[in-house]
């Protein structure tokens, strides 16, 4: 007997269902959050040397807790880009701005965190991610994404000027390990803007059943 292809009563092909549902969407987002800020959080470890601390605040509440809210919103804007979209999803672009909740940490002394740099990666890393996300997803005015995939792209060279200045000779990029750290820091980067691109590309169109 020949195999057919599932139809419904009324001899049209039922819709179909991509991703899994919003459920596995939610879920396989927040893991590869998790998986991003854990890894993150070692790059940090890097640069801060012998200085770095684990804490159930700093790296649970402020890295990783995010990482997997950041996740979870960026895979549900996959599950509603193709399932037709929904009116205002595309505000979900803006979920990489959980990471700078931790400017809050320190609510009676802001500033204090921009000095051993968290607080400039904790607004950098999200806009960079952000801009790059945009530049990379095909969408919107050339000029605009052509200006933005061009600001996400000053990461290189200003990690190769700067690097030194905060993290001693040890990571200048001419040297093994600051290669390393390098690459450790713009690939993660490149995951993120990969990322970012989900709520700013077509929405996949749905076919009435």
């Amino acid at each position: 007997m020949a195999i057919q292809e599932v139809q419904d009563v009324g001899g049209r092909r039922p819709r179909a269902h991509h991703g899994g549902g919003p459920t596995m969407a939610l879920l396989v987002g927040g893991l590869c959050g998790l998986a991003w800020a854990a890894g993150l959080r070692g790059f940090m470890a890097q640069i801060a040397g012998s200085e770095s601390t684990v804490d159930w605040a700093g790296t649970f509440g402020w890295i990783l807790l995010p990482g997997i809210g950041v996740g979870a919103l960026l895979g549900w804007a996959e599950h509603l880009r193709t399932s037709g979209g929904r009116r205002g999803w595309r505000w979900l672009a803006l979920s990489p701005l959980l990471f700078s909740a931790i400017l809050f940490s320190r609510p009676l002394d802001m500033l204090s965190i921009f000095e051993d740099g968290l607080g400039g990666g904790a607004i950098g890393v999200p806009l960079y991610g952000m801009l790059g996300g945009y530049a990379l997803s095909g969408r919107g005015p050339r000029w605009a994404r052509i200006v933005s995939g061009a600001v996400a792209l000053t990461a290189i060279p200003i990690w190769a000027l700067a690097v030194t200045s905060f993290a001693g000779p040890g990571l200048a990029v001419d040297t093994p390990r600051g290669g390393w750290v390098a690459v450790y820091y713009w690939s993660f980067l490149a995951v993120l803007m990969l990322a970012c691109a989900i709520p700013h590309r077509a929405v996949t169109p749905q076919h009435a059943a």
